[in-house]
């Protein structure tokens, strides 16, 4: 019920030369006037050469440029079409006929003549035919003939071996470009003119793995992987050729591995093989030829052309015409291509009889035959190869001139030729269906054979076409007669579900052949990705498929248990059963290996195909219930009000696919349930559209078993009669099978009701007693199947089918009187009905019966309850089923009728459904999807558990386009969700913390669903039926990045060409209104832009693609070439723009555009452009991609680092660094700031040496100029600005030098390295003392320098450098926040706290412009700072801004794609928790971190990592891993340095308290043991003083003496504690609390926890103030 369009009938009619993709002996029977009238099939035997040429190397070459995606198979399609193109031009010069199979078949034989075709009905050899003179003349012409072959074999070894291919896309821009020479591409022997070639574009062909016109081989193929669609797309090409798939066991040798190139070029070589004899070339008809003439009646092949002309050519009953090559020469050729080596040609003994051996010096005997190596000279081949004319009528035979051309091409061919006619129609990636036959050992050459043959195609043919598919290909080999065809080309009516229409397809052959007595044949099935495109030029084309799905299907036929029955692939059954498993039945035959797979392929057989039983729905439990809770109450009282006065009531619910229309239907069925209606259901298939009646046997099914129901009593007059009868009669075997089955769902089954029960006549009425009295109890249908009821249970005369006893029930009950209602009729029709003919043999006067009986039991069943007839799937429901329900809408009042459909808008209405819905009892209910409120509410159901009572917006995006608002989605989704590693819980909102950096294995099973959408499929198929200028119209507006203007489209072609000429009457709007009819476009919410393309409202008006996905998969369906044509035109189209009016904003469409093309100097030009405008604009993401890109075409591209100068190398690098430095990502952003320093000449130190040199001599220059007052730069109140010391080129130069140097600061401070820290400090102030402007690196630079004088004690020198940067930075000269952060850290080491957080707040708001975060290290700085300050305070819970400060943090993190931002989230979090004994939501969070966080984190975020995770286990018991972090935080404590940042301290704090944990516990497990053994010690589970030494050495050095001081005591007290020196630990805490009370007011925690710990080894007069006064302490603080 698609609305099918064609693309002709809206075209003028194309001018299509059909004869290139014919062979020339075809073309021969159809233009030459004295050819005779032939009959078919045909078959014509003479003496010819047959060459086969098989490419070396496509293995290797495949898979690299599979790895490239869709552009790399562009470009490997396009040059290996130039590499045919180059081969036929070969082939024609020497005169041979090109069948362009698996392998390049080239046959050299004389044209049919006029006398020789009357003699083809004896089909006999030449030998056989002529006089001895004529065989002496003959025998010449044959040797002429071998010479020839062996001269174009030898001339295409010269040209075509070592062939380089280009799989890098710049360097086929480049080839294409014209700036390649032939020395640099790889053909330094080859001149493209000596050929005349023309660069034909499009497919390509190699041996394996390929179909087309020819004979098809399986060929070795390498592992293919596994995985969603894009993973098949990569293994498209991942099969080898027939050049390497020699079996070494056999020769004893292999191809050798010359074949050269890297990833971005590749060499092919050739292979050989050539034999002579009687070829013989057979025709084969689809059996349409015959049909407009007697059978076997001679038709001549020149009709003239039909009025209908093209339009007829896409419709598939006009028949297909098939040829191929034959004959014993076929057989030997195939084993003498396995002797021949790259660059080689073998000749087999059949040939070389009529060669002159003195004429080949070098040949080499091998076996049976002889090899011949390329012996052409560079000379030779600069000799160019003048085509020889000859029958120019062969190069030209337009379609229109005869009917019979265009039964030679499948019809999506012909589809994209009137769509094409150059015949260069885009390569494409489409999602296939293959269906493979093969037909034996059989030998056409023969009459018997060609008959066999014949026979087959007309069946195949029938059956292929009538479920839109395509005959490829028909071929004779070494193991019999095949075809191939294929389902999912393109065409119009292409399906979603080929796999369901190619396996009906298979089935109902395999039934054909059986019912004819074919035998000995084999079917297979294999479905994936497969490559379709054209190959050749204007003397030969064939429009090609390739790919690994072909293989698979060749490999999977050579299994026994193939033979005479359908075996396919785990991607077909999959495919079959994955929306409805009832539709086909599977037999699992193991996995079994097959050539060229490393890994075994599951093979499936059919078994049966066509629904035995009613699509089962899967249940949903009331409370599980998903969303449209507005829908479902309307529909609620919709069927409320239809049970109070029902009057032909109708509800319809309309939604696409994955809208829940099924769950929907549960939801209905659940209603039902409650209020005891009765539901019969039934459902139609895409697969069965055509199938008359498919639907109405479900329904059937249903209507028995509403029959069946005891509430539904017998007509008075049956009840009469039971009433009177004798009660001495003999009682029947009860044929109502006691079960129990849910009568909300139709899943009784057909093959079962049509099972065989042998019920007596004379015991009817008996039967129909027990049925009406314990009816309840005996159900008929409840494991009955429709098939085979026509024979008789048992044999008996008088018995009746199980179906007919169900039919005589329903009649008995109604009570009919109606003469066509009897059993008999009746069962006939459904008989007829329920067989696998899609058109069943039954009068309009059945039909009306059919109607008839369907109203009568459904209005008397209305009498005793209320029935609702379901119908779903009705977009694919046939004419007559819709005849069915029409009737039971207009004539059954009481029946509600309910229809779940797709949108009418897609599938085209009827009539019928318009009358069945135009009324005022008619509700409509629209499915969309789920709204963000509706998920938001399924996710909080799902995490409600774990107290989640908020969900981020980020979540709830990602949910909405995994998902796309599907029900059953969204419910796996959250399921998902509760393992996803990276969703976290925050003060009950679930937030989202990194981007899906590790993918998480069940996360494949979202990924399996959302895959069976077929997204991209059904988007191509619904391109494939728009009018050809709207498929270009919206090609150029898929290159336009989501949005565009009619201008811009303009740019590349006028409106008028693609749209028409708009009219008052119908604006551009409406026209692309009408003309978009799957609203791929739609008008965009903003409209405005920033740069005016037109003074044109119209032309003005934004559109933009309803989904991104969608514009994605028609760029990706666009020719490389076209695509790089359109992205330069636009390119130089925005670029006008800003060399006119300077729009700024401009600048990233620019650049896009370039980025498509190979324009290496604009992409050069334009990202260094962009880079700094990102840069600027703090867009550090984009900016970091810009430069990577940058850098990326400067190392690959070749020249490209030539456009440029050491200067701008310089700032490339240091842009890069200065982004990533920015971002956090200091690792990667340091060697790239070092790289820019060397070349702008400055050496950084690598000795120890250097280092103390450098500092030195930096740091004598520094203290001199500061004292002179000369650093830093400052504007001086009074004064006037400064001005540089230096030009402006110096100037700039500086300026980037100084930025490069603030960078590493950054870095070298972040990561506690004092040294590097310094001598970057004293380098930023001395080229800024250089170029002599105030600046805030300056400021923030001395701020460095004093700090670092503060961690070595020297606060003289600290206070002088932050006073002088302080007063730098008080006359207006920004630091990003830095400087502030930096007073905040000596402000709270000496002891100021709150002055300390208003710095801190301070540095806060000023790392933020415009209020957002543009200084991520000023920061992050000052955020864990305040964070982990008031956790040490216990004042971080009363202070729900420092808690929003954490969650902007990772947010921010998240934006910018920073881990070192959600390891700073996660630590503080963590660290929270913990000091709140909130153990068991910690564990979340201590999960992430061991996982996730700990792997990557640097040595400052180990530490506190190994602290807290060391308190954690301690408190919850685990001794083993606080030992192993305990130890691990000991080690590294070594390694770190002293800087101002919280979390060593913080690490070492936790590990103390750790220890103190751990005693704890021991002190517990010894009074337990001393109540039970007398006396016991406390034991420590590891020996802890190395750790202590090392811990206590570091926080003597820590700058923030408050903390430090105290957690030095307590380690010292808890190692007296671990040696059992109780007094002496107790001592060492009296002291240490007497000496640092004071210092400790402020720092609420650690007082409190000082205090707790003192309390425990205290005296006991002591213990309880000391205790009490904790208590109060944690108790302030909510703990």
């Amino acid at each position: 019920m698609f609305n099918q369009t064609t693309m002709a009938t809206e075209q003028p009619k194309p001018n299509i030369n059909i004869a290139p993709y014919m062979s020339k002996f075809v073309r021969c029977l159809h233009v030459e006037d004295d050819h005779p009238v032939i009959e078919i099939p045909f078959s014509y035997t003479q003496f010819g050469v047959v060459l086969m040429v098989d490419i070396v190397g496509f293995s290797q070459m495949t898979s690299i440029a599979s790895s490239k995606g869709d552009v790399g198979a562009e470009i490997l399609s396009s040059q290996i079409g130039d590499y045919f193109d180059k081969a036929i031009r070969v082939i024609e010069y020497y005169g041979g006929d090109i069948f362009l199979g698996d392998a390049l078949l080239v046959v050299f034989q004389a044209d049919p003549s006029m006398e020789r075709l009357h003699q083809t009905s004896t089909n006999l050899p030449d030998s056989l035919l002529l006089t001895a003179d004529e065989a002496a003349g003959t025998l010449r012409r044959n040797k002429l003939t071998v010479r020839r072959a062996i001269e174009c074999s030898l001339e295409l070894l010269a040209r075509l071996s070592n062939y380089r291919i280009y799989l890098s896309e710049r360097e086929f821009a480049r080839k294409l470009s014209g700036t390649l020479s032939a020395s640099d591409d790889g053909n330094s022997n080859e001149d493209e003119s000596n050929i005349n070639s023309n660069n034909s574009t499009g497919g390509f062909r190699k041996r394996e793995g390929s179909a087309s016109s020819g004979s098809l081989r399986p060929g070795s193929i390498t592992s293919r992987t596994r995985g969603g669609f894009f993973a098949a797309a990569k293994s498209l090409f991942s099969h080898t050729n027939g050049g390497e798939r020699q079996d070494e066991s056999n020769t004893g040798y292999s191809l050798p591995g010359a074949i050269g190139g890297s990833e971005d070029s590749h060499d092919l070589q050739l292979h050989m093989a050539l034999s002579a004899g009687d070829i013989c070339k057979c025709l084969l008809d689809s059996g349409m030829y015959f049909k407009r003439t007697k059978a076997h009646v001679a038709v001549s092949l020149f009709l003239a052309w039909g009025e209908s002309g093209i339009d007829d050519l896409l419709v598939q009953d006009t028949g297909r015409l098939e040829y191929a090559i034959c004959g014993e020469q076929m057989s030997t050729i195939e084993d003498a291509l396995s002797l021949a080596h790259a660059g080689e040609v073998t000749i087999t003994k059949s040939a070389w009889q009529y060669v002159n051996p003195d004429a080949y010096p070098l040949c080499e005997p091998r076996r049976n035959c002889f090899i011949l190596k390329a012996t052409h000279t560079e000379t030779a081949l600069s000799i160019p190869l003048i085509r020889r004319v000859r029958n120019d009528k062969l190069l030209n035979a337009p379609v229109e001139s005869n009917p019979h051309y265009s039964k030679y091409v499948n019809k999506s061919a012909i589809h994209r030729l009137i769509l094409h006619p150059d015949g260069e129609y885009p390569a494409q990636f489409r999602n296939a269906t293959i269906l493979f036959v093969s037909l034996g050992n059989v030998k056409p050459w023969i009459s018997e054979g060609l008959s066999f043959c014949q026979r087959a195609m007309i069946i195949v043919h029938e059956i292929t076409s009538t479920y839109e598919g395509f005959i490829q290909q028909f071929a004779v080999d070494d193991k019999g007669a095949t075809i191939l065809c294929a389902f999912g080309l393109p065409y119009p009516r292409s399906h979603e579900k080929e796999a369901s229409f190619a396996a009906k397809a298979a089935w109902l052959i395999r039934q054909r052949f059986l019912d004819a007595d074919i035998r000995g044949f084999k079917i297979s099935l294999a479905t994936g990705v497969i490559f379709t495109s054209t190959i050749g030029n204007e003397f030969r084309r064939d429009p090609a498929i390739v790919g690994d799905t072909i293989v698979i299907a060749v490999r999977i036929l050579g299994f026994e248990y193939a033979k005479e029955s359908i075996v396919c692939d785990d991607a077909t059954m999959l495919a079959c059963t994955s929306d409805y498993e009832g539709l086909c039945e599977f037999e699992d035959m193991g996995e079994e290996y097959v050539k060229g797979k490393l890994h075994p392929i599951r093979i499936w057989r059919l078994v049966h195909f066509g629904a035995k039983r009613q699509i089962h729905h899967f249940d949903i439990l009331v409370d599980e219930t998903i969303g449209y809770q507005p829908e479902r109450e309307k529909v609620s009282k919709f069927i409320a009000a239809w049970s109070r006065d029902p009057n032909r009531n109708t509800l319809v619910v309309t939604g696409p696919r994955g809208s829940g229309k099924c769950m929907f239907y549960q939801q209905i069925a659940h209603i039902a349930d409650q209020c005891g209606f009765f539901i019969c259901s039934a459902s139609s298939l895409e697969v069965e559209q055509n199938t008359e009646y498919f639907p109405l046997k479900f329904l059937l099914l249903g209507m028995f078993d509403l029959m069946l129901k005891h509430e539904i009593p017998y007509s008075g007059m049956k009840l009469l009669e039971e009433a009177s009868s004798s009660t001495a009669g003999v009682h029947s075997k009860n044929i109502l099978r006691n079960t129990s089955i849910d009568t909300t769902h139709a899943t009784f089954s057909i093959d079962t009701a049509m099972s065989r029960a042998t019920v007596a006549s004379d015991e009817q009425h008996s039967c129909s007693a027990e049925c009406s009295a314990n009816d309840h109890n005996h159900r008929l249908t409840a494991d009955l199947m429709l098939s085979q009821f026509e024979e008789p249970y048992g044999g008996g005369t008088a018995s009746k089918s199980t179906l007919q006893a169900l039919i005589s029930v329903c009649l008995d009950k109604i009570g009919s009187g109606d003469v066509n209602l009897t059993v008999p009729v009746l069962n006939n029709i459904i008989i007829s009905i329920s067989s696998d003919n899609s058109m069943p043999t039954i009068s309009k006067a059945d039909d009306g019966t059919l109607i008839e009986f369907v109203v009568r039991v459904l209005n008397y069943a209305c009498q005793y309850i209320k029935p609702i007839v379901v119908l779903e799937e009705m977009q694919w429901c046939d004419h007559k089923t819709l005849n069915v329900i029409h009737a039971i809408h207009q004539r059954c009042p009481s029946v509600l009728v309910i229809l779940f459909t797709r949108s009418q808008r897609d599938y085209g209405g009827s009539n019928i459904m318009k009358t069945i819905t135009n009324h005022s009892k008619h509700l409509e209910v629209a499915l969309n999807g789920l709204k963000p409120r509706e998920i938001e509410q399924v996710l909080l159901q799902a995490f409600a558990s774990k107290g989640v009572n908020r969900i981020s917006p980020e979540i709830l995006e990602l949910v909405q386009e995994r998902t796309k608002g599907n029900p059953l989605f969204v419910k796996h989704m959250s399921l998902l969700l509760q393992e996803f590693c990276h969703v976290n819980i925050v003060d009950g909102e679930l937030v989202k913390t990194s981007k899906e950096t590790c993918p998480n294995p069940t996360s494949k099973t979202l990924e399996e669903i959302l895959l069976r959408q077929d997204r991209k499929k059904i988007v191509l198929m619904q391109y494939d039926r728009l009018p050809p200028k709207f498929q270009e119209f919206l090609k150029i507006a898929s290159c336009l990045d989501g949005k565009f203007t009619l201008a811009e489209i303009t740019a590349i072609k006028p409106l008028e060409t693609l749209l028409g000429v708009a009219t008052r009457g119908k604006s551009y709007a409406t026209i692309i209104s009408d003309l978009d009819t799957y609203r791929f476009l739609s008008l965009a919410t903003d409209q405005q832009t920033n740069v005016q393309f037109s003074h044109n409202v119209v032309f003005q008006t934004v559109y933009t693609f309803g989904s991104p996905s969608t514009a994605a998969d028609i760029y990706d369906s666009i020719p490389y070439e076209e695509r790089v044509g359109y992205h330069l035109k636009m390119a130089q189209y925005y670029e006008s723009f800003l060399e006119q009016q300077g729009y700024d904003d401009i600048i990233p469409q620019i650049t896009y555009h370039y980025m498509k093309t190979d324009h290496t100097e604009k992409k050069v030009k334009y990202l260094q452009i962009l880079a700094a405008f990102h840069l600027k604009s703090n867009m550090l993401t984009d900016a970091t991609w810009n430069i990577e890109e940058l850098i990326h075409i400067l190392d690959t591209d070749r020249g490209a680092k030539e456009m440029i100068n050491d200067e701008d190398l310089a700032y490339i690098y240091g842009m890069k660094g200065e982004c990533l430095s920015k971002r956090m990502r200091i690792e990667e952003a340091e060697p790239a700031l070092l790289d820019s320093l060397a070349r702008y000449g400055i050496a950084w130190p690598s000795s120890k040496h250097q280092w103390k040199r450098e500092l030195m001599t930096e740091g004598i220059k520094f203290k001199y100029y500061f004292l002179r007052g000369l650093t830093p730069v400052e504007q001086k109140p009074g004064r006037g600005e400064h001005k540089p010391r230096v030009n402006s080129k110096t100037q700039i130069r500086l300026a980037r030098l100084i930025r490069v140097l603030y960078c590493l600061q950054n870095i070298y401070f972040w990561r506690t390295e004092p040294g590097a820290a310094m001598l970057s400090s004293l380098y930023t102030l001395r080229y800024a003392r250089k170029l002599g402007l105030p600046s805030g690196n300056q400021a923030a630079s001395l701020g460095r320098i004093a700090i670092l004088n503060y961690y070595q004690g020297h606060k003289h020198e600290c206070q002088k450098y932050m006073s002088a940067a302080l007063r730098v930075s008080e006359t207006g000269e920004c630091t990003g926040g830095m400087l502030p952060a930096f007073v905040a850290y000596i402000e709270y080491c000496e002891g100021r706290h709150e002055f300390a957080h208003q710095l801190l707040h301070q540095a806060i708001s000023e790392s933020k412009t415009f209020g957002v975060v543009t200084h991520l290290a000023t920061f992050y700085r000052a955020v864990t700072m305040k964070t982990a300050y008031r956790m040490w305070e216990g004042a971080f819970n009363v202070h729900p801004e420092d808690c929003q400060l954490l969650r902007a943090l990772s947010a921010i993190a998240i934006q910018n794609g920073d881990s070192e931002g959600e390891t700073l989230f996660a630590i503080p979090t963590l660290a929270n928790l913990l000091i709140q004994d909130r153990f068991r939501d910690a564990e979340s969070w201590v999960v992430l971190i061991e996982r996730f966080i700990m792997p990557k984190a640097r040595l400052m975020n180990l530490l506190v990592i190994h602290g807290t995770l060391s308190f954690y286990y301690a408190k919850t018991g685990d001794h083993e891993k606080t030992r192993i972090y305990v130890e691990l935080l000991g080690q590294n404590i070594q390694n770190q340095g002293v800087g101002a940042h919280p979390f060593p301290l913080m690490g070492c704090m936790f590990a103390v308290m750790a220890m103190y944990a751990i005693y704890g516990s021991a002190l517990n497990d010894a009074r337990e043991s001393k109540g039970l053994y007398g006396s016991s010690k406390p034991q420590c589970p590891f020996d802890a003083g190395a750790t202590l030494n090392y811990l206590v050495a570091y926080l003597k050095t820590e700058p923030l003496k408050s903390l430090a001081e105290p957690f030095i005591c307590l380690a010292e007290a808890i190692r007296c504690f671990l040696i059992q020196d109780e007094r002496g630990g107790s001592l060492k805490l009296e002291q240490g609390f007497r000496e640092l009370g004071p210092g400790l007011e402020g720092i609420t925690f650690v007082k409190a926890y000082f205090l707790a710990q003192l309390g425990r080894h205290s005296s006991p007069e002591q213990k309880r103030e000391r205790y009490k006064e904790a208590r109060q302490l944690f108790q302030s603080m909510s703990m």
